[in-house]
């Protein structure tokens, strides 16, 4: 079975996210929040947050745990398909400073790791997808001059334990396509 067939039989449908025209669509809502809503453009793919409001994705962690940071995790998590390979996409939004994004990824990559292993463990999918994390910060503060649509250059990638990780400012729509090129 292959990777995103493997999540959709997993992820129970509170927990997807949206999409609209063929885009994952993730919403970071809030009145203060300078990026609101980024998309991302991945083809055959599968899309989750374990953020919803009201909802318990782990129920068996104590809500009220005083172990910090068992609970908080990226904002979307994306499994593709690609041509080449599979691939987890990672991504946090952040309204100005990283604050404390990359520990929201680190986390989610474990328990994307650990569900790998149960997946594997059973026979049911044994992909070795690649990660890549993206920390996208903010929106245009000042108002477009022109309609060009041309995409930006990504920038230069750190690692972050031992995957790419890039932070990009003033994007509303990533294609994973554009990482893995620029990776290659």
């Amino acid at each position: 079975m292959d990777l995103v067939t493997a999540f959709r039989e997993l992820i129970h449908e509170d927990y997807r996210l949206a999409q609209a025209s063929g885009n994952w669509v993730v919403l970071e809502p809030g009145a203060l929040t300078q990026n609101p809503e980024v998309r991302i453009a991945a083809g055959p793919s599968l899309g989750f947050t374990l953020d919803r409001a009201g909802k318990n994705p782990l129920a068996f962690i104590k809500e009220n745990t005083s172990l910090t940071g068992m609970r908080s995790f990226c904002d979307a998590v994306v499994v593709c398909n690609t041509e080449s390979e599979p691939v987890v996409v990672l991504l946090e939004m952040k309204s100005k400073n990283d604050g404390k994004a990359e520990q929201q990824i680190l986390r989610s990559k474990k328990l994307v790791e650990w569900v790998l292993g149960l997946l594997a463990l059973n026979g049911h999918c044994r992909a070795a997808p690649r990660f890549i994390a993206v920390i996208s910060k903010g929106t245009r503060t000042q108002e477009r001059k022109g309609t060009s649509v041309r995409r930006a250059e990504l920038p230069t990638p750190r690692k972050l334990d031992g995957m790419p990780c890039w932070t990009v400012m003033n994007r509303r729509v990533l294609h994973v396509a554009d990482f893995l090129k620029a990776f290659a």
